[in-house]
């Protein structure tokens, strides 16, 4: 991710933040754990880049609810 990671970086920087839509496009946000995401959430911000977060990035099992039977 590290990769994708600074070029995060160069383009928050560029746009003045991030928003999810940016995340999910560099990301593989459908297979990174909560943790994973808000880790690299973490490192984005510390390097100065503001990250408007989408909460549901950070639920577990952010995939479509199951209709119930």
């Amino acid at each position: 991710h590290d990769t994708a990671v600074d070029g995060l970086i160069a383009l928050g920087r560029r746009q003045g933040g991030l928003t999810p839509e940016d995340l999910k496009r560099a990301l593989p946000i459908e297979t990174m754990s909560p943790e994973e995401i808000a880790g690299v959430v973490a490192r984005l911000e510390e390097a100065g880049c503001p990250v408007e977060l989408d909460e549901a990035l950070l639920r577990p099992n952010r995939g479509p609810a199951a209709p119930a039977a």
